[in-house]
């Protein structure tokens, strides 16, 4: 099931009626383009051992099975792609596009001359953005930019700050992710961003997301009864 939200900066009550129109219409409905919105996608699917992952574009909610032709060289703008530990080296791979400023926030470093870059644990409510320092290999245009997940997602589930870029603006967002140690696997539970190019991404649980969502249907129905007992 995929479900997409829109966290837009304004006062709660308005907050509240937009998540419940976003349940029952499109995410970006009743935006001002002059406002910063997250747009989350809720999808809970694991990565099959062995395979080539899962692809996902931040900016349609669009995800699936990724195949040999969704390589980085040919990746879309806003897509990355995710492959269990058993098909790279028995670490998690995540990538973007090649060569597009796809990076990673809070990059490590390790591996002496060929080096790899490590992706690290974000936690909730972590934002993502300029702020932070972003880092990728692009080495290999068939891998696009990537990194691996750091030891810190071991077993553990957190967030993998993004930045990306969408017709020549860069945009930052995130993938939450629990990584398996053994064998090398991962879920891949939700993905968001800010649609507004520079500003930072905040990340947020899915059930605080699905709970802000029945929140918001919930004051609509009680401002409709106010209504109705005025008029």
């Amino acid at each position: 099931m995929t479900s997409q939200i829109n966290l837009s900066p304004r006062p709660l009550l308005k907050r509240l009626h937009s998540y419940s129109a976003t349940a029952v219409a499109t995410t970006a409905a009743g935006l001002g383009t002059s406002h910063s919105a997250m747009i989350v996608t809720n999808v809970d699917q694991p990565i099959i051992n062995g395979s080539l992952g899962i692809q996902f574009n931040l900016t349609t909610g669009s995800f699936g099975a990724a195949t040999a032709e969704s390589g980085g060289a040919v990746q879309p703008d806003g897509s990355f792609r995710i492959a269990d530990g058993n098909f790279y080296d028995g670490f998690v791979e995540i990538a973007g596009p090649w060569n597009k400023d796809a990076g990673f926030a809070n990059p490590t470093i390790a591996g002496g001359t060929a080096a790899s870059v490590y992706a690290s644990l974000l936690a909730a409510d972590s934002p993502v953005g300029g702020a932070l320092l972003f880092g990728a290999k692009n080495d290999f245009p068939s891998y696009g930019d990537y990194a691996f997940l750091a030891a810190d997602f071991d077993n553990a589930r957190g967030f993998v700050g993004l930045s990306f870029n969408v017709g020549g603006n860069l945009h930052y967002g995130w993938a939450e992710v629990t990584g398996l140690a053994a064998p090398g696997g991962a879920v891949l539970h939700s993905f968001g961003y800010n649609d507004v190019a520079g500003d930072a991404a905040t990340t947020i649980p899915e059930t605080s997301s699905l709970l802000l969502i029945a929140a918001g249907a919930a004051g609509v129905g009680l401002r409709r009864k106010r209504q109705l007992a005025r008029a």
